[in-house]
């Protein structure tokens, strides 16, 4: 999508109100309905499983989504005077997304994605950024962002699931170990495991 040189912001829908406009979005077969379901099956699985300790091992991602929020609402007051201004100071929040489903797999992903995405539908819809300046209606400007969004956000979703399927692959084949270590030292014969040259490498 081609984005007009400064184009200042423009207000539409004045009276259109919160509900509608995620209306709009989730039934658009959009970024709404891909990540809505995933995304209150592990909240409510983190709320099944909530402690502080989980908590305390999150913090850095909810330090991340509370500042994605602010930068987000911050470059919407200071540069509603210039689309690009305003999308630049968004692409900071892109490494951002990837960062925290690299390190808290699809739940990060999800979380930090639909805190955006959110944040990003209710400002366009309040006439901020590029995609809002050159659209005429509320439902025009939604379409073009989640449009320009859906790679950001498969990729991070993707990410986070590879993320995952490692990590559980990882503590698989840690347990595995384990079994296997502990099969090797409670054996009555002796195991021993040399080198060609003759050097003991393992032996219980």
């Amino acid at each position: 999508l081609r984005v007009p040189q400064d184009i200042p912001s423009r207000k539409h829908d004045p009276g259109t109100s919160f509900l509608s406009v995620y209306r709009t979005w989730i039934l658009s077969a959009g970024l709404g309905m891909l990540f809505v379901a995933p995304l209150m099956l592990y909240t409510a699985d983190w709320l099944r499983h909530f402690s502080w300790k989980t908590v305390r091992e999150q913090s850095l991602l909810f330090v991340l989504v509370v500042s994605a929020l602010l930068i987000m609402g911050l470059a919407a007051a200071l540069f509603s005077h210039s689309s690009n201004a305003y999308l630049i100071a968004i692409f900071f929040i892109l490494p951002m997304l990837i960062w925290a489903a690299i390190h808290f797999g699809l739940w990060g992903a999800l979380l930090f994605s639909s805190a955006t995405v959110i944040t990003l539908v209710q400002l366009t819809a309040a006439g901020y950024g590029p995609f809002s300046a050159e659209s005429v209606s509320t439902a025009e400007a939604v379409m073009k962002l989640q449009s320009y969004l859906w790679s950001v956000i498969i990729a991070s979703l993707f990410t986070g699931l590879a993320t995952e399927k490692l990590r559980s692959a990882r503590d698989e084949l840690s347990e595995s170990k384990k079994k296997l270590q502990l099969i090797f030292d409670t054996l009555p014969y002796g195991i021993q495991e040399n080198t060609p040259d003759g050097v003991i490498i393992y032996s219980n």
